[in-house]
């Protein structure tokens, strides 16, 4: 970690003060109350947060680079990273007469608009879609996997399902 860092820890008052990364270091090594202080890492300066943020924020994080990393896996790429991409800049398009092309970009931005629904879901809503829809397990072998009755997955299916519905509507 840089040396130069900026602190920003709160004080009695509640208020923000700045100090460097070696004075926090001597704080933690000379009291054991900046020992329990969270942190996290905001524009090349650490910020004191309470516990329950700094749990958010690092759970968001390990989703994000989840989440990252089974798109990764699946090949998705997006139409933004495809226009951002030097390979296609200044490439002529030649249209293929044999491919509707508006179909196409509607296809294209369905399965977008259906990405970011599934992004939208929690863990627990995400891994029984994925388990069901995309590793073709059926709703029993899912409930056996995770020790529910067949039923209870089965009504949360339905109900992912409208949750779904809804977010591609909108």
């Amino acid at each position: 970690m840089k040396k130069n860092l900026k602190c920003f820890i709160k004080n009695e008052n509640g208020e923000y003060e700045e100090i460097t990364l070696q004075e926090l270091e001597k704080r933690r090594n000379d009291n054991n109350t900046y020992q329990n202080k969270k942190f996290i890492l905001v524009d090349d300066a650490l910020l004191e947060v309470s516990k329950a943020i700094y749990e958010d924020f690092y759970y968001e994080y390990e989703r994000n680079k989840y989440i990252d990393k089974i798109m990764r896996k699946l090949q998705v790429i997006s139409i933004e990273k495809l226009q951002d991409s030097e390979d296609v800049r200044g490439i002529d398009i030649i249209q293929d007469n044999q491919c509707n092309v508006e179909k196409e970009v509607y296809k294209k931005i369905e399965i977008e608009k259906l990405r970011e629904a599934l992004l939208s879901l929690n863990d627990t809503e995400y891994k029984l879609i994925k388990n069901v829809f995309f590793d073709d397990k059926t709703i029993r072998e899912y409930a056996e996997i995770i020790g529910l009755p067949y039923s209870t997955i089965q009504y949360k299916k339905m109900q992912i399902l409208k949750k779904l519905k809804k977010l591609l509507e909108n």
